[in-house]
């Protein structure tokens, strides 16, 4: 997943794409209780193997200046998770990414920005069978960054 560095492409080959008029697409809008947040980010991941994609939102919203938000998709709906280890974090102007760091099948967690309108952070948060845990790394606090995992020496993860 390279958002960053393909967000210009994305542009450009959307703009290539013809036009589709309204009478050929429906969207219909579904309620929910997903929190509504600013400075957010947001990914997908099928953080519980169960074949749906479950959502992470970040952001400052409601009523807190920062949001770290786990959200389980069932049947099509998603429900806040409670007790995960990023629910205290608290991000906004920042990133999360998921991906598989550790090989064992299951996507972490990569997330950075501001916390709490405190510090920046880097956090990665490894997932053993849909159980986060903070795992101490040293990379670099980095807030509204842009942030990609990536498998740099080809070692299938």
């Amino acid at each position: 997943m390279y958002y960053c560095s393909m967000k210009k492409l994305i542009i450009i080959f959307l703009l290539s794409i013809p036009l589709i008029s309204n009478s050929q697409v429906t969207f219909t809008e579904i309620p929910t209780s997903i929190l509504e947040v600013k400075s957010s980010s947001i990914d997908f991941s099928d953080i519980d193997s169960d074949g749906d994609q479950d959502l992470l939102i970040t952001g400052s919203g409601g009523s807190s200046w920062g949001n770290t938000v786990l959200y389980e998709n069932i049947s099509g709906i998603f429900y806040p998770i409670s007790g995960t280890p990023f629910d205290s974090v608290g991000v906004s102007n920042g990133y999360v990414v998921f991906g598989d760091v550790d090989n064992d099948g299951d996507e972490d967690l990569l997330l950075a920005g501001d916390s709490m309108g405190q510090n920046t952070i880097t956090k990665l948060y490894i997932n053993d069978g849909g159980d986060f845990y903070l795992r101490p790394t040293p990379i670099f606090a980095a807030g509204n960054a842009c942030i990609v995992l990536s498998d740099m020496d080809n070692d299938n993860y």
